[in-house]
């Protein structure tokens, strides 16, 4: 009996300690992984004042993006071509962008890459008494940065109207903001500008004499590096993870419960708020190669793009 008793003494403390091992081990393993979890996601976004960056202001303000252990370092930009040499300079992951703005970075072999689609519209401007249609610009001044999606899309409605940009005299201003003040103080007849500019300008007294939708006319869009997309993939997903949530909060939300966001982050003035018409918000998806076919052929017809390239080469299914 003395004998069971003396091995139960010394196997118990055994025991004991063999347990504590473990349970040490298990727990320096659940550190681990947890510390790994929680490593912060990063992503450098560019953005432009306009709609189509709505969803990421949203994200941010709701904290969709923090929902998903990612910081998104955000660059607002006032030109394109601020944006575009903040790209060729590769201080950014990710931007807001058109096709054919796209057209010159595949053109200067930056390698990036299309991940989706984004909500965005134009309108053609004027506060020239004259001009109360498209074909009223024959012969007219019009301010713009070319090779941007805004020409392709005054172009397309030049064409409808048996015009063509020949016909209209440019004047190169990459900063929108100066070229709604050009227009407005009859410097120049008009000019392309997404909103809040086609609300500040009607707000001026300035006319909208066309607008796109973002049904009828595709081409703004979402991009990333290469190095991104292959280095932090699981980044870029979970951006779009808290794009669609914030997609699904516009949807269901009045512009008033966005005032903030649309002041401070896309130039609204708070006065107009009540008369901004946002449309309906569509989830993340792909570019259809032939919307992005027909903005490379644009850009070829511009000099800006000579690629022989499959236009699915430019595209990503990072959304799957």
């Amino acid at each position: 009996m003395r004998k069971v008793t003396k091995k139960v003494a010394v196997l118990v403390p055994l025991l004991v300690i063999l347990v504590l091992i473990i349970t040490g081990c298990s727990n320096n393993s659940k550190k681990t992984s947890k510390s790994n979890d929680d490593k912060q996601m990063t992503l450098k976004l560019g953005t432009m004042p306009a709609p189509d960056s709505l969803p990421v202001y949203i994200a941010q303000q709701e904290g969709y993006f923090k929902d998903e252990n990612l910081k998104v370092d955000i660059t607002k930009f006032q030109s394109p071509k601020e944006r575009d040499s903040a790209i060729s300079a590769n201080q950014l992951d990710g931007a807001i962008s058109d096709m054919v703005a796209f057209a010159t970075y595949a053109q200067g072999n930056l390698n990036w890459k299309i991940t989706s689609q984004a909500t965005g519209y134009f309108g053609i401007i004027t506060n020239n008494p004259n001009i109360k249609s498209v074909k009223d610009l024959k012969g007219k001044s019009y301010a713009l940065m070319p090779s941007q999606t805004p020409q392709l899309y005054l172009s397309n409605e030049l064409k409808k109207n048996g015009l063509s940009l020949k016909d209209l005299t440019l004047k190169e201003i990459p900063q929108i903001p100066v070229r709604v003040q050009m227009v407005q103080a009859k410097k120049v007849d008009a000019t392309v500008v997404p909103d809040p500019f086609i609300t500040i300008s009607k707000k001026s007294g300035m006319r909208v004499i066309a607008q796109s939708t973002p049904e009828n006319f595709k081409s703004t869009i979402y991009t990333f590096s290469d190095k991104t997309l292959k280095n932090n993939k699981e980044a870029v997903q979970a951006f779009y993870r808290a794009y669609d949530r914030a997609v699904d909060y516009i949807n269901a939300h009045d512009v008033k419960d966005m005032k903030k966001v649309l002041v401070t982050d896309l130039g609204y003035k708070g006065g107009m708020i009540d008369s901004v018409s946002l449309p309906k918000y569509s989830k993340a998806t792909e570019v259809k190669t032939d919307d992005l076919q027909k903005a490379l052929d644009y850009s070829k017809s511009q000099k800006i793009y000579d690629k022989n390239k499959n236009p699915k080469s430019y595209l990503t299914n990072i959304l799957k």
